[in-house]
């Protein structure tokens, strides 16, 4: 089984519109994509391609301070379609859940 490694840089993403171009940006989504957290929740979630796709969140103190609450919204989102999903690991640095 192969496994696919994203890094998401928190200092790319400065608000809602810039972290959604960066997200389909890294993960190759296609044009069809909504850029919002339920598009983003709809395509990891039903990701079922031969592997696993580990997802790192690093910088995310930048993340938070720049987005307080869509941050927290977004982080949240991956997190929960990495629970729906076991195909998708997700790894968040500097947080304590």
């Amino acid at each position: 089984m192969n496994s696919f490694l994203y890094v998401l840089n928190g200092q790319k993403m400065n608000d809602p519109k810039e972290t959604h171009e960066y997200l389909k940006q890294r993960f190759d989504f296609p044009d069809y994509y909504g850029k919002n957290l339920d598009a983003l929740y709809d395509l990891l979630s039903t990701f079922n391609d031969d592997g696993i796709l580990n997802i790192v969140v690093i910088q995310t103190s930048e993340l938070l301070e720049r987005q307080p609450e869509y941050g927290e919204k977004l982080l949240q989102t991956l997190l929960d379609a990495s629970n729906a999903n076991y195909k998708i690991k997700v790894f968040i640095s500097g947080l304590h859940l």
